[in-house]
């Protein structure tokens, strides 16, 4: 009873790039090179016909995220399939909207870039697939995903479960992420390989070691399959997920969880008439014109919601208690609160809060929120840049880059953010803290390259990328600059606003936690207190 793994690639120029691994009761069998991926999927039709029981995992997204197949109206993964067999090419040609990563194309702010089981592996394994979306510049993996998913109606034409979308019987084929199988290596040193061979104690035939140590992609196909050969029975046993979203999307497997997935449905997002005037009129005297942002939050708003980072309020709240150390009663300040998903969740927990935003779309959507559940939260309509309270607060944050490097197209790369925190510090109490999260530079770093500074998409003098995005999809794009930020500079930035850090984690959406900050994490969170007024060297 034989398994197959197949390291996957969309490159247009394979060379040996296309690696298949097969394992049977712990030993590897073979490792072969493959010269397209129309040959990747007669092999594993050809294998699965020649074994029955055959169990086979490839590495690309077998779908995309449930958004985006429900705004095409497909409503079977399937379906979508052969859509992308008809258009795929076409995507990857011209990078539209939602897709990015070739030149000109830089992410989209807040746009869901994952499905359930990415956020998921995200939460239960600490690492981070990529999205899918992305098409081109480092990292990309929807390249591979386009090109691979066409491949899949081909092997469902032979009668081969694909999972989770068929009934789980053998034949079947999963989707698999290498790097959760493997574990930590650097791939990338054929020397490490090696030792990882080694460690793990795994006895290859000399022929095959020498090319799963000389090739990386042969590497991820090699230990692939004898994850799956060790977890055999497990495979055979796969649930069957029911729930709409996991149809759509897809799972990853995972070893010992059966998936990564943990059969959560995602309720509908409830909708209620706008009401403008329900958080009041204090936000006239604090704003003026329209910048871009609140240009492009006020049209995001009405599906702002449905980003699956939102998802995760009370877990997020849970913690943001345990950190800012308050008590019910306790006043908190919401700095870009967005449609108040944080804000409301402390009040139902008896804080008193102040949620500010510059969109009153947002604030108009978190007024009715509120009003829904029967919390009072202040609402405050002003630029997080220009605020300035009567009151002193116990804590503050300001999250998921809710004001904080978010330039308008003037602002300066330095001052804005540090007028943000002066304005933060100037509103807390003396030994208060507040709990940030920003773009992290070093994954802003990895992503560009030296033609993106000559065409003015990114500075690497200021960490500013500027790009041009839809706030949501059938809308003209709007021209909008963010600024990421390295350790260092926060230090020195908070120091100048008069409170000192305590802490910085990775902080991704869907992914926070007290562990160390991972160089392609998206976004840092950084905790700090309050020890003195903001500086004079400060300027805001």
């Amino acid at each position: 009873m034989a398994v197959v793994a197949i390291d996957w690639s969309g490159a247009k120029r394979l060379g040996r790039k296309l690696w298949l691994a097969e394992a049977h009761d712990g030993q590897l069998r073979r490792v072969v090179s493959l010269k397209s991926r129309e040959a990747a999927a007669e092999e594993v039709v050809r294998f699965c016909k020649q074994t029955p029981s055959a169990i086979v995992g490839l590495d690309f997204a077998f779908s995309m995220p449930a958004w985006f197949l429900k705004q095409r109206e497909i409503s079977a993964a399937c379906e979508f399939w052969a859509r992308v067999q008809a258009e795929g090419e076409r995507w990857l040609r011209d990078c539209p909207f939602p897709f990015w990563g070739r030149p000109g194309k830089c992410r989209p702010p807040l746009l869901e870039q994952y499905r359930s089981t990415e956020v998921e592996v995200r939460e239960a394994q600490g690492v981070s697939p990529k999205s899918c979306f992305q098409i081109g510049g480092a990292g990309a993996v929807g390249t591979g995903s386009i090109r691979g998913m066409p491949m899949l109606l081909r092997i469902r034409a032979a009668g081969i479960s694909i999972w989770p979308f068929d009934p789980p019987t053998l034949p079947i084929v999963v989707e698999i992420y290498p790097r959760l199988l493997t574990g930590v290596v650097n791939k990338s040193s054929a020397d490490a390989r090696g030792v990882y061979l080694a460690e793990k104690g795994y006895e290859l035939p000399s022929a095959l070691r020498a090319d799963v140590v000389r090739s990386e992609d042969a590497f991820d196909a090699a230990v692939s399959a004898l994850v799956l050969d060790r977890h055999r029975a497990e495979l055979e046993q796969l649930p069957s997920l029911l729930d709409e979203t996991h149809r759509l999307e897809g799972a990853i497997w995972t070893p010992g969880l059966g998936s990564c997935c943990q059969h959560r449905l995602r309720a509908d997002v409830p909708r209620t008439p706008l009401n403008p005037d329900a958080f009041g009129r204090r936000g006239e005297r604090l704003m003026t014109q329209k910048s871009t942002w609140e240009t492009f939050f006020d049209a995001h708003a009405p599906v702002y919601e449905d980003n699956v980072f939102t998802k995760n309020t009370i877990l997020e709240v849970d913690f943001l208690l345990e950190e800012l150390s308050l008590q019910p009663g306790d006043s908190i300040l919401d700095v870009g609160c967005g449609t108040g998903r944080h804000s409301i969740e402390l009040a139902k927990r008896g804080y008193t809060v102040s949620g500010l935003d510059l969109s009153s779309e947002m604030l108009a959507r978190a007024a009715n929120a509120a009003k829904a559940v029967g919390v009072n939260v202040e609402w405050i309509h002003s630029d997080a840049t220009r605020f300035s309270l009567p009151g002193k607060y116990d804590g503050a944050i300001c999250l998921c880059e809710g004001a904080f490097g978010l330039l308008g197209q003037k602002d300066d790369p330095i001052g804005q953010p540090l007028s943000i925190l002066c304005n933060i510090s100037r509103s807390l109490k003396p030994q208060a803290k507040a709990v940030l999260i920003v773009l992290n530079a070093t994954a802003m770093l990895r992503k560009h390259a030296n033609k993106d500074v000559a065409e003015g998409r990114f500075d690497p003098l200021t960490m500013v990328e500027s790009s041009e995005c839809p706030p949501r999809e059938g809308l003209p794009a709007v021209a909008v600059r963010e600024r990421a930020f390295v350790p260092t500079e926060l230090i020195l930035l908070f120091r100048l606003a008069g409170m000192s850090v305590l802490n910085m984690w990775g902080g991704t959406a869907g992914n926070w936690g007290r562990r160390s900050l991972d160089l392609d994490e998206i976004e840092i969170m950084i905790v700090a207190r309050k020890t003195a007024e903001p500086s004079a060297a400060a300027g805001a």
